[in-house]
């Protein structure tokens, strides 16, 4: 069984049954265009260790939507109020993404979440995460105390080891210009703490 948030889950139904109501009101009756969530989706998806208000993800075709109305309102777990938004200011290329992360994204798979199904058939909406160790990676050019802790927790989880991200987020910086230095100390660093923090957990 997924760790996913039921809640949250939910949440995400509704906007993406949003999202395809939109596309079908305007006459779009071609393939299933690809919706891939990153940031606090995709680590719902994987860990549920965690809330999130904006939804990240890219579309696999070029898309106009009334952003505005995709906002949905729910109730967490605990009986609070909570709401999702999607990101417009979200894009990967602000981000470390290898160049062929495309190829490994996996389908949100509803079947392992104890909640509302989100359909892929007969939909103009399919759903899909990036692959964990291409959600880490997009995480280390910010660096920041979240995405540090997103990090880990996908390496606890035996997602990939420090090896495997380190392998592919230098060959992924390769494909970059600019303050390259920077990300690249983001990698090492993340994957020392990475095996002092599995180490750690080993010896308590």
């Amino acid at each position: 069984m997924n760790a996913s948030q039921v809640c949250l889950h939910n949440a995400l139904k509704v906007m993406v049954e949003k999202i395809a109501t939109v596309l079908q009101s305007y006459g779009y009756r071609g393939e299933p265009v690809k919706m891939i969530l990153a940031g606090g989706m995709a680590m719902n998806y994987y860990c549920g260790t965690r809330y999130t208000e904006d939804v990240d993800a890219v579309f696999s075709r070029k898309i106009l939507l009334p952003y505005e109305d995709l906002l949905v309102n729910y109730i967490r777990e605990d009986g609070s109020e909570g709401f999702i938004y999607f990101d417009t200011n979200y894009t990967p290329t602000l981000s470390l993404m290898h160049e062929n992360y495309e190829e490994d994204i996996v389908l949100y798979s509803e079947a392992q979440i104890e909640g509302a199904p989100i359909s892929h058939n007969d939909s103009v909406i399919q759903l899909y995460c990036l692959a964990p160790i291409d959600l880490a990676l997009s995480k280390i050019a910010r660096f920041s105390e979240q995405d540090v802790e997103d990090i880990l927790e996908l390496a606890r989880r035996h997602y990939f080891s420090a090896d495997e991200l380190k392998a592919k987020g230098l060959e992924a910086l390769g494909y970059y210009i600019g303050n390259i230095q920077s990300v690249e100390n983001g990698i090492h660093l993340i994957c020392e703490k990475i095996k002092c923090d599995l180490s750690d957990s080993n010896n308590r």
